[in-house]
């Protein structure tokens, strides 16, 4: 049996689009040329499609996790698997290539969604008027196009487990393909802009990946076609109180029919085409991968219920793209991007008090519909001592006994997975509303309670038993002491002698009084009699 299973995990470990020897192929000690055209080579298998659509069936997983903002981190990336116990690694002590070629995907029924944002593994940070920006950790320069291939392999391990992994564009992707791509000196790794060489080399090694394998919203939905749950990097509604859901699915459909049938993304840039990416992927008032609308929500904002948005209504909107960062006991305001201030959420998170996931607009039954899931898993974001941090992330469950309809969701259970090293263990926390914690506390300290109630209701009751006993004890002494000073009355004092008395001690005392008693009573019964006896004339 132990030899079958053996058999069994290694010929998973050859299912991959990328083996060991491929992924070697390209490193650092070869000259340009010869580096260029294996890499070519080899990242054309990125565009093969492992037929998949922007909309699947609840019903078809049981589970679902969900993580943004990768941003060329594999090493961080690969960890968090680990971690969430998504994925195994059969050798930890292996090289990248091992780690990508032979890791294990350990779910059934499972569907691991990234919502944007895979490249850029640098954040630029202005001191003084000089940018010392952050790097992810890339000696190389090649941690992009790892993530990619690690990405391939992921979906392709995961398909033979009746699970899936689907890719979410964001801005920072998009970005890949504008030609003046403002990103490409401010956020590409110092590493990384030497290893490509250029621009387009970058974009031609890294595009054949987005041609089938990235979706710009993804959704989750019924039988019956009504959506339960939608992904997208940013936002679905913009500020201008306008719907991003139509746009961004004809986009999506143009995007598809063109990458399907088209070589090189160079007609992407043709004058028509342009404005139409200038208008709906680049116009932040417009575009789905650059809104931060739901930042600025509340928890329980006004705008969940309006009837402009109608958020509470429809389907749970899972987002990226904003960094999420948790309050700190202060009303208090930060400035986005834009110079406009959002308010910083109030979800407490175990993440040392850094980014956090966070719910808002939720429904009468508790669901959040609104959830911010970015939590700077990449660690240019972070100085090098934070790196080995802990994050969240979403997990999202079916209960199997649930009965699912209009009304009912598949997935009824929101809930944030944490890493605690100090344990090496997952802790839990169930997503509520600042409203359900409350009600829940207060249950809770009614149920801690409630032992005490019981015992001093007790206590009441043994107290009334003891205190009629009491009374019942004292009425009888009562009547014991009120009988005892009738007898101790003159009247019956010489029966009372009579009673008590001792012959022994009183030495015939008693035989004499009783004696004396009874010539009393004949005496007096003597001398009624003469009365009645007398003549008239006597009286």
């Amino acid at each position: 049996m132990a030899q079958e299973s053996q058999q069994q995990q290694q010929q998973q470990q050859q299912q991959v689009f990328f083996d060991y020897d491929e992924i070697v192929k390209y490193s650092s000690d070869v000259n340009t040329n010869t580096k260029t055209s294996k890499i070519q080579e080899l990242t054309m298998k990125l565009a093969i499609t492992t037929d998949h659509e922007p909309s699947q069936t609840c019903s078809n997983y049981d589970t679902v996790y969900a993580l943004g903002d990768l941003h060329a981190d594999f090493t961080s990336f690969y960890r968090r698997l680990i971690e969430y116990e998504i994925i195994k690694d059969p050798d930890p002590q292996g090289t990248v290539a091992n780690q990508i070629a032979n890791f294990v995907w350990i779910p059934k029924r499972t569907i691991l969604v990234i919502t944007g944002d895979i490249i850029d593994g640098r954040r630029p940070y202005i001191v003084h008027g000089r940018d010392v920006g952050s790097n992810v950790v890339d000696e190389v320069g090649s941690s992009e196009i790892l993530l990619h291939m690690f990405l391939k392999n992921l979906k392709y391990k995961a398909k033979a487990k009746e699970s899936d992994v689907v890719c979410i564009i964001g801005n920072h992707d998009m970005f890949l393909f504008y030609p003046e791509n403002k990103f490409f000196k401010s956020y590409v790794h110092e590493k990384a802009i030497h290893f490509y060489g250029s621009l387009e080399k970058r974009r031609d090694w890294l595009a054949p990946f987005y041609r089938n394998n990235f979706y710009f919203l993804f959704e989750l939905m019924h039988e019956d076609k009504n959506i339960e749950i939608q992904f997208v990097h940013g936002a679905l509604h913009s500020k201008e109180n306008k719907s991003l859901i139509d746009d961004t699915r004809r986009l999506q459909g143009i995007w598809l029919n063109k990458t399907r049938h088209v070589g090189n993304f160079q007609e992407y840039m043709s004058p028509n085409f342009r404005d139409f990416w200038n208008f709906y992927v680049f116009d932040d008032n417009a575009s789905a991968f650059w809104e931060r609308l739901y930042i600025n929500f509340e928890e329980n904002d006004e705008r969940c219920n309006d009837n402009v948005h109608k958020i509470v209504e429809g389907p749970t909107i899972i987002v990226g793209h904003c960094l999420c960062e948790p309050y700190d006991g202060d009303p208090k305001e930060r400035e986005n991007d834009d110079g406009q201030p959002y308010k910083i959420n109030t979800r407490e998170c175990k993440s040392n008090n850094l980014e956090c996931i966070y719910p808002k607009c939720f429904d009468e039954k508790d669901v959040p519909k609104i959830v911010m899931i970015d939590t700077a898993m990449s660690s240019c974001f972070w100085d090098k001592a934070a790196y080995d941090r802990s994050v969240e992330i979403l997990r999202i469950s079916h209960t199997a006994t649930k009965e699912t309809t209009a009304t009912k969701p598949y997935f009824d259970n929101y809930e944030t997975l944490f890493y605690v090293k100090e344990k090496g263990n997952l802790e839990t926390t169930k997503l509520k509303s600042q409203n359900q914690i409350k009600k829940d506390a207060e249950a809770a300290a009614a149920e801690d309670e409630a032992p005490a109630k019981k015992n001093k209701a007790e206590e009441e009751a043994q107290a009334k038993a003891q205190a009629k006993e009491n009374a019942q004890q004292t009425a009888k002494e009562t009547a014991q002491q009120k009988a005892q000073a009738k007898r101790s009355s003159p009247s019956s004092a010489s029966a009372e002698v009579l009673s008590a008395a001792d012959p022994k001690e009183t030495g015939g005392t008693h035989r004499r009084i009783r004696k004396k008693t009874k010539k009393h009573k004949q005496q007096k019964t003597k001398r009624a009699r003469t009365r009645r006896r007398r003549p008239h004339h006597y009286i």
